[in-house]
């Protein structure tokens, strides 16, 4: 692709995208863009002009790890996975990926990948991975960082989702998401609906969180083995957890288990979990966190009546016992107090339980 003329998006607030195939090539031209140009929040764009590479094919996505700084987009709406040998990833912790990757709101599925990855291997600090759900995905760990989209994220991912099974086979040193295994970088407005098992620290959304996730749920579900870690959305939580929630049953007879987090030593504001969980005589429970050494706002809710927990913290720093809501409360919008916007343009659309209006 040649362009030879000029295109002037200078007094334009809108994006220009360029696509061109693998065999092919792109070559700019003169494209003049907005100097007061900024992407609108969770977009997770970086520059008004975007040309992408597309991907096509299997060997279209192992082709991303010749150039971990470009800019890819799907250019299929089906993409089926189901005859290919297992992916090993994109990117690793020592060369992650660093460019943009646009989902474009295509749905690839049945995408089996090697033990102890995701699709992405790593994401770097400047990399982004946006629009993208993933379908029907399975993975396995036998000891390292798990989860269907990336194993690590050190960068921006946004409007993300994927949905299938990870088995984590290894020992107490995995550490398994249903979208990312261990995140040190923002996710936005992400879900996932993933069926795990096995042992580590382990969350429906993130194994190890010690960036941010804001806007984001699980649902799902969670059977752990013994030593284990598990929240309905995060495993361990060291970072950020806000406007987020998790709908998931956690099973099994790991040593601390929570509705929202396993472990928290970070914050968490605005959210609430109306995971169900296991009542065993060697796991530490509770209806928001197994074990709290942090911050959990007064805004943080958790489902008293049906969860089997008895707290809002198993052990720790607890909570105040107006944050456990029966069922009939976490259904009334009313009962989560002020600081929950619920209005048309609002985070929280009220329902049979709150949901987020993205």
């Amino acid at each position: 692709m040649l362009n030879l003329g000029t295109v002037d998006w200078s007094r334009s607030t809108g994006i220009v995208v360029a696509l061109y195939d693998r065999n092919g090539s792109y070559t700019r031209g003169d494209v003049r863009t907005n100097p007061s140009w900024s992407p609108t929040p969770f977009s997770g764009l970086v520059t008004q002009f975007t040309a992408y590479q597309l991907v096509n094919s299997m060997a279209d996505l192992s082709a991303v790890n010749n150039n971990l700084a470009g800019n890819y987009a799907f250019g299929a709406g089906g993409l089926e996975f189901a005859a290919a040998p297992a992916f090993s990833g994109i990117g690793t912790a020592a060369n992650p990926f660093t460019g943009q990757f646009d989902g474009m709101g295509h749905l690839p599925a049945d995408l089996n990948l090697s033990a102890n990855t995701g699709l992405f291997g790593a994401i770097g600090k400047t990399g982004v991975v946006r629009n993208f759900t993933l379908a029907d995905g399975t993975a396995t760990s036998s000891g390292g960082a798990v989860g269907l989209l990336a194993a690590i994220n050190w960068g921006y991912m946004v409007n993300d989702g994927a949905t299938g099974t990870i088995t984590a086979i290894g020992n107490t040193g995995t550490v398994a998401g249903g979208l990312v295994g261990e995140n040190f970088g923002r996710i936005e407005q992400s879900w996932t609906g993933v069926n795990i098992h096995g042992a580590g620290q382990i969350g429906g959304l993130a194994g190890l969180n010690n960036g941010s996730i804001d806007k984001s749920y699980a649902l799902g579900s969670v059977t752990a083995g013994a030593q284990s870690t598990v929240g309905g959305l995060v495993g361990t939580n060291n970072g950020a957890i806000s406007r987020s929630y998790a709908q998931e049953p956690l099973n099994g007879s790991a040593i601390a288990v929570g509705g929202l987090v396993g472990s928290n030593t970070g914050s968490i504001s605005e959210s609430y979990a109306w995971s169900h969980l296991p009542v065993g005589a060697n796991s530490t429970t509770g209806g928001i966190a197994g074990t709290n050494s942090g911050s959990i706002a007064a805004n943080v809710f958790w489902n008293s009546e049906t969860s089997g927990a008895l707290a809002g913290v198993g052990s720790g720093t607890s909570v105040a016992a107006s944050s456990g809501l029966t069922e009939a409360q976490l259904r009334d919008p009313a009962s989560f107090g002020p600081t929950w916007d619920f209005t048309a343009t609002g985070t929280w659309v009220a329902g049979s339980l709150p949901t987020l209006h993205w």
